[in-house]
């Protein structure tokens, strides 16, 4: 979230102590401003506000009607470690001052303004960005912490069947249920986006999970008129924090990554296993297993993947990577947006994150360019990116996925051993998992 400083755009206007209301007023009519500093000399001695020269004869000097002990607040503050001091203090304006010397003055109103900007007007949850840094916070002061990531079921037919003002309805329903089982000095909800939310919470685990529970059974209770009852659910994944204190090499904002990346996979992989007993008869053998020896032949027919770049690229905890694939020329039927050059396929990720969490970021770079080429109906998710030993002593990347749409499912993995480096290695595992299903996947859409 921005700090103070960044809010400041001009040096603060002042009076001194001699200065009479009349000045002031003129001040303050001409800057537009509701507040002004009292210095003598290089010091801040005062606060002049608006309401305390109301009624007050023109001629009075302004150290007799001003605050004498005004808030002060360091440019480091962020804006809401701000907006809390201004409401536990219940004052309209602070001084900000950096090693003693005055750089400017905030009010309520710039404050308040600016917050909103961080809460959804749908849902009046904070944006993940407010979720963050409730979470680095914590994870700084040594707590551990649980992560929720919470997906609403099968959302696009709301909009679809009851428009997209009953979809807005149900979203303000469930980010009511879920409020209401909050408690704010343990647990942070945010809309992360779409129709998924997140709790970050310090509950120990058995209790997060008792929450998480709670606010599943609150969302499945939720009644709105024009939806029939019991139709309104979500799927819950979860994951926590382990370490209490962090170790030096990693940051915290990649643990939390990390943290939320492991719920989000959890939550994906429940409503993945629910999909498919749904749609797999008990007595059959897994309808992708027939769907593989059928169209053993189609794996022949279609160029593979390869790598023709990889670029990846640190700046402190940054990291950004860059992946370039290939493809035989003969056969790019698929979404030709994403196209570098007539057979190449592009995709560019950054996050913060440490060494872990970039082998992560390389696989789901090399998903990302794999779409390009996909059918539209079709995605690649991946669940797993795994670093190991093999009996050589040798390092093996193993990449776990699928391919899916909204009525298959087609598991994919590939391992490859490391001999040019980690990150050329989890592309290659990547593809030699999508390589092996890729053309019996296009054959079928054809």
């Amino acid at each position: 979230m921005k700090r103070i400083q960044e809010m400041i755009t001009r040096s603060p206007i002042w009076v001194n102590p001699e200065h009479t209301t009349h000045t002031a007023a003129i001040l303050m009519s001409g800057y537009h401003i509701s507040a002004l500093p009292v210095m003598d000399g290089e010091q801040l001695i005062g606060m002049l506000t608006a309401q305390s020269i109301l009624c007050v004869d023109a001629a009075t000097k302004v150290q007799s009607v001003m605050d004498s002990n005004p808030p002060r607040v360091s440019p480091n503050y962020t804006i809401r470690e701000t907006a809390e001091i201004m409401n536990n203090l219940n004052v309209e304006q602070v001084a900000i001052l950096d090693e003693n010397k005055l750089i400017g003055v905030i009010t309520r109103g710039d404050i308040f303004s600016e917050i909103g900007r961080f809460v959804d007007p749908l849902t009046q949850l904070p944006w993940t960005d407010s979720m963050r840094d409730w979470a680095i916070e914590k994870l700084r002061l040594g707590n551990e912490i649980s992560v929720l990531f919470i997906d609403m079921d099968d959302f696009g037919k709301y909009n679809k069947k009851f428009g997209h003002i009953v979809g807005d309805q149900v979203l303000q329903a469930v980010a009511e249920s879920i409020a209401k089982h909050l408690q704010p000095e343990i647990d942070f909800a945010c809309r992360y986006g779409g129709d998924e939310f997140c709790v970050v919470t310090t509950r120990p685990s058995l209790e997060a999970t008792t929450l998480g529970n709670t606010i599943q059974r609150a969302v499945e209770a939720i009644h709105i008129s024009s939806i029939d009852s019991g139709n309104i659910s979500c799927t819950l994944g979860q994951y926590v924090g382990k370490r209490t204190r962090e170790r030096e090499h990693i940051h915290y904002a990649s643990t939390l990554n990390n943290l939320i990346n492991l719920a989000s996979k959890d939550c994906t992989s429940k409503k993945v296993s629910v999909a498919e007993s749904e749609s797999t008869p008990k007595t059959a053998p897994l309808q992708y297993q027939q769907y593989a020896i059928v169209n053993s032949r189609a794996v022949e027919k279609y160029p593979r993947f390869k790598i023709a770049k990889i670029d990846m690229v640190w700046k402190g905890f940054q990291a950004r990577v860059r992946v370039e694939l290939e493809l035989g020329e003969n056969e790019l039927e698929g979404n030709s947006a994403q196209r570098t050059a007539s057979n190449r396929f592009t995709a560019t990720s950054s996050a913060d994150t440490d060494e872990e969490g970039a082998l992560r970021l390389v696989a789901e770079t090399t998903a990302s360019a794999l779409r390009g080429y996909l059918p539209d109906e079709f995605d690649v998710v991946l669940s797993d990116v795994l670093l190991s030993n093999t009996t050589g002593q040798q390092q093996l990347i193993t990449v776990v996925g699928q391919f899916t749409s909204k009525d298959r499912h087609i598991p994919i993995a590939g391992s490859v051993v490391v001999t040019e480096g980690r990150y050329r290695a989890v592309v290659a595992a990547t593809l030699a998992a999508a390589n092996r299903s890729l053309g019996m996947l296009i054959s079928q859409n054809r």
